[in-house]
């Protein structure tokens, strides 16, 4: 599967922050380097952007700061000169991907687990930024094979083609899942991860490993990115599943009230 990566610029959207979008892309010349093999995908999306589109200013500063949070996340965990994490980000998504260029995860359960460990730090790095822009993302997380080939780059537009299951799962789950995934949310893909990654004895070994639950259906772990401990996942449940009671309550009554009296 292609993946065509345009920056955001100034003629599209006439603002300022937009073109900060452009130029800031281009200058740090964020390209993604050849990789194959097996590793974690994450594939983030903005929640509620299209109706953002409506405010055009909005939606620049949105993706001016979805764009810098994503890079400060990435450019900490670099060790020297290699990205611990890759990533490319255009219009409101995101894809990243663990980068063991010189180790191979597939050989040791260890490596599987650090590798999860740092990629629900990613999303939780980036999850923290944006809320405080009152920005709520959904991240889907899956494990298995990747091929990113790096291409030709011109002014204005890259090409950086993303093939194999890790990148196809992920997307299918964020995007085309019957299980719908709402904002706020990140979730891995239960049946891609590698086995014995999760068990219960390696748990406290891991910190985020912690605030990982499994769905009702069991498809699913769930990371609570939001929360301290696992202690709070029951009540946080309760306050969200409330809030989705009373949205849908709202809309009834709305209906309801437009309804001719017979």
């Amino acid at each position: 599967m292609l993946l065509f990566a345009q920056p955001w610029n100034q003629q599209i959207y006439g603002s300022e922050n937009v073109k900060k979008v452009y130029n800031w892309k281009r200058d740090l010349k964020m390209g993604i380097y050849n990789y194959e093999g097996n590793t974690y995908v994450a594939f983030v999306d903005i929640s509620g952007f299209k109706n953002m589109m409506k405010d055009k200013e909005r939606v620049a500063n949105v993706v001016y700061e979805f764009y810098q949070s994503g890079y400060k996340v990435l450019d900490k965990l670099r060790l020297g000169e290699e990205a611990q994490v890759q990533g490319i980000f255009v219009s409101d998504c995101g894809i990243l991907f663990v980068n063991r260029e010189h180790e191979e995860i597939d050989e040791g359960l260890q490596l599987k687990r650090e590798s999860l460990n740092l990629i629900l730090e990613v999303i939780k790095d980036i999850n923290l930024a944006m809320i405080k822009d009152d920005v709520m993302l959904t991240s889907s997380i899956a494990y298995g094979s990747l091929k990113c080939t790096e291409k030709l780059e011109f002014h204005g537009i890259s090409k950086n083609p993303f093939y194999g299951d890790a990148y196809l799962n992920a997307f299918m789950d964020n995007e085309k899942s019957q299980k719908k995934i709402h904002p706020g949310q990140c979730r891995i893909v239960k049946k891609t991860l590698p086995k014995n990654v999760i068990r219960k004895g390696s748990i406290s070994n891991y910190e985020h490993f912690n605030l990982l639950k499994t769905s009702k259906d069991r498809n699913h772990y769930y990371f609570y990115w939001m929360l301290n401990n696992k202690s709070e996942m029951s009540k946080f449940d309760k306050s969200y599943s409330n809030l989705e009671s009373e949205k849908y309550n709202r809309m009834t009554k709305l209906i309801k009230g437009y309804i001719p009296n017979k």
